[in-house]
């Protein structure tokens, strides 16, 4: 399976980070590397760190070699700040990865950037590492499907 060669490739380009900074798990047909907060932006900030770059040019040297994937790059925030500007700050992090993810040589055609405040927690936000966990921009893999679409649509 093609996710799988590319979630193999991956567990060796970030082999060097805890599963603090990046983890992936695959989830319904599609991988899914959740990148923390800390290892992307500063508090508060909207531009991706040095570290974060390197982390994403680690990503992108595989996903360069993959180019039939669809990619969503998806912000989360925890429950820190108000509403609306979590919403707000969780697109313009998707936004800034994704800009980072095409400047190393990912084909921007296949990136979709969006953000979801803090409205899909995967951790109580009641705890300091709850809310360390909910602070993450997530890039989700998934198998391009317009090969598929063209073979029904000539049935």
């Amino acid at each position: 399976e093609k996710l799988y060669a590319v979630y193999q490739s991956l567990l060796g380009a970030v082999k060097n980070y805890t599963p603090e900074e990046i983890n992936m798990t695959k989830k319904n047909g599609r991988l899914h590397i959740s990148l923390g907060q800390n290892l992307l932006f500063g508090n508060g900030e909207e531009n991706v760190s040095w570290d974060g770059k390197t982390a994403l040019r680690e990503i992108s040297d595989v996903l360069t070699k993959n180019r039939d994937l669809d990619i969503s790059v998806v912000g989360h925030t925890n429950s820190n700040g108000i509403a609306s500007r979590n919403w707000d700050l969780s697109v313009i992090r998707a936004t800034a990865v994704v800009k980072v993810l095409s400047s190393y040589g990912v084909a921007p055609e296949s990136i979709t950037a969006s953000g979801r405040g803090f409205y899909a927690p995967v951790a109580s936000n009641v705890t300091a590492s709850g809310k360390t966990e909910n602070a993450r921009t997530e890039i989700v893999l998934s198998p391009n499907l317009d090969e598929l679409y063209r073979m029904i649509d000539k049935q």
